[in-house]
């Protein structure tokens, strides 16, 4: 039998659902809605905005619509309103503001001299640091106002200044001091590479990531972490989520005398490795990780033609097909592109054999393969991947620029994906689009009097059958593209669930011809799907009279003897 609920109870799951400018009016209409309202509210605060905003209204002034600014000393009795509410923070920082105030530096600095307590978050769970838009030297600042039930801290990325390393040696010391059961901590963004750190910044951060025992989470890409720190964080029984940046120089013939014989990473779900080639071989053959489901692999090195073969087996060696769900492999962006003039004249680097290995991750749902390097796919290997990934939702192909293809499959292999990728909603690949050149050859398709064999070639398995693919998006990169009305019509037979395509997005292509002929693709779509809805509606209404006229009546006479409504009136 259930608990019923209790009025505070209710009162609280009411204010967790509700919006912002909900909870403003239940704190201020009614006396018994006004605390639930008020912990919900400022649970979270995108900035220190509202903090500044809570002195009196003579002690601070906004210029330039976003700059907070205090005008006197603040006083004891200043801070009644503040230390009222700051109790009920939980969370500091929230992606990227929503309110869009930063406070001016001697706001900051007001804040820091004149608070009359030195805990001012005592409740505080979630530190992001970066949408605050305070400079780095302000980071060990802060962290001496938060209380220590903090459990998430993310720096995100760091702005390289001359004492930005004496800073983060400082912050990561006082991370361990001070919040020991500290579970997710982050600094850098993913897939990020840094030259700054130096080596005493390196051991700092080593250190923290083997003091803090409680860890569930970690990722520190532009800050490299020793191998000594890897093998401790491996033998961790709570982490759940890592991602670093491999040391290429370390020797991981002795990782399992270091591990003495236990598992490696035994809870880890999700893997984040930025890495040279050479240097995740090497790991991947001391350490297997069989119950990873999300791997993300950066290379931060062009790599040499004859490592790839080896490294995409190195991958299928290392991880469980049971279990591995999505895979990205990209490179770093300190990895420049080739120029196309220089890619055409390389020998290919990714063939088709060297991916083949990757096929056998029969349960992939996500698969984003965006290498700059150049490519030698055949449609065999297209039509193989559509096999085998059923369950495959999300998938990208080199389609970026600095992917270069020796060739690329006409548009009619999409109809692959439609019938053997049920579960595909995003797609993203370089094709040929620009065969119809005569308008003719596609509107022939659509005649009544066409001959099977024409169909067949021009939808291959879907000549006889409509498509039920669930598809949404198809990215198409710089793909090729004539005569874009009868590829959007095309598109719409294939794919009767496509609502967006999109080029790939930047301006180095808006120069080009076919990202014109695409954009008027976007725009044709919706009206084929309609005429296309129009149609099936027809058919549907004209079955439905058939079935009618040849339906026996309750009275036992036949279609033809049963009087007509007119006859009947």
């Amino acid at each position: 039998m259930h608990r019923a609920l209790t009025i505070p109870e209710i009162l609280r799951y009411i204010c967790e659902y509700a919006e912002d400018d909900t909870l403003a009016t239940m704190a201020r209409c009614a006396r018994f809605l006004h605390d639930p309202a008020i912990s919900v509210l400022w649970s979270v605060l995108p900035d220190l905005g509202p903090l500044v905003m809570c002195f009196p209204e003579d002690a601070w002034t906004l210029v330039s619509d976003h700059n907070l600014h205090v005008t006197r000393p603040l006083t004891r009795g200043d801070w009644t309103r503040v230390l009222k509410y700051l109790p009920y923070v939980r969370q500091l920082g929230n992606g990227f503001s929503v309110l869009g105030y930063a406070i001016g530096y001697e706001a900051w600095e007001a804040i820091c001299t004149f608070r009359p307590t030195v805990i001012l978050f005592p409740n505080l769970r979630t530190l992001y640091w970066y949408p605050l838009q305070l400079i780095n030297r302000h980071i060990p600042h802060l962290l001496a106002m938060v209380g220590e039930r903090l459990t998430k801290f993310d720096i995100g990325w760091v702005q390289y200044r001359e004492d930005t390393n004496a800073l983060l040696q400082a912050t990561f010391h006082i991370v361990v001091e001070r919040f020991p059961h500290l579970r997710h901590f982050y600094i850098g963004s993913p897939c990020a590479t840094a030259t700054w750190p130096n080596d005493e910044t390196i051991k700092s951060l080593s250190s923290l990531a083997r003091n803090l025992s409680s860890l569930s989470s970690f990722r520190s890409t532009e800050v490299p972490i020793t191998q000594g720190a890897l093998y401790r964080l491996a033998r961790s029984k709570t982490l759940t989520s890592l991602s670093v940046c491999l040391p290429s120089y370390a020797t991981w013939a002795q990782v399992h005398v270091s591990l003495q014989g236990e598992r490696p990473f035994e809870n880890l779900t999700s893997l984040d490795l930025v890495t040279t080639t050479e240097a995740y071989i090497a790991f991947s053959a001391a350490m297997k990780l069989p119950q990873v489901q999300t791997l993300s692999l950066c290379l931060s090195d062009p790599s040499h033609p004859n490592d790839f073969a080896t490294f995409f087996t190195a991958i299928r060696h290392q991880f469980s097909p049971a279990a591995l769900r999505n895979i990205q492999i990209l490179h770093t962006q300190s990895v420049d592109s080739l120029t196309w003039a220089w890619q055409s004249q390389i020998p290919p680097v990714i063939h088709s054999a060297y991916l083949v290995p990757l096929l056998g991750f029969k349960h992939l749902r996500s698969f984003d393969l965006r290498l700059r390097s150049r490519y030698a796919l055949d449609i065999h290997f297209y039509h193989n991947m559509a096999k085998s990934w059923p369950d495959i939702e999300e998938l990208f192909v080199a389609y970026e620029r600095g992917c270069w293809h020796d060739v690329v499959p006409t548009i009619q292999f999409l109809v692959t994906f439609a019938v053997h990728s049920p579960k595909l909603r995003h797609l993203g690949l370089c094709f040929d689009a620009s065969m119809w050149s005569h308008p003719p050859e596609l509107l022939a398709g659509y005649e009544h009097g066409m001959g099977a064999g024409a169909r067949d070639e021009l939808f291959g398995e879907l000549a006889n059958k409509p498509s039920t693919s669930q598809l949404d998006t198809l990215t198409v990169g710089y793909s090729n593209i004539l005569q874009p009305s009868y590829v959007a019509a095309f598109l719409s037979r294939v794919f009767p669930s496509l609502s967006s395509v999109e080029t790939y997005p930047s301006d180095h292509f808006a120069q080009y011809a076919w990202s014109a002929e695409w954009s008027s693709v976007n725009e044709l779509l919706p009206l084929f799907q309609r005429s296309q809805e129009d149609g099936q509606r027809r058919l549907s209404q004209d079955t439905h009279k058939r079935a009618k006229k040849v339906a026996p009546s309750d009275s036992g006479q036949s279609p033809a003897s049963t009087p007509s409504a007119a006859e009947q009136d």
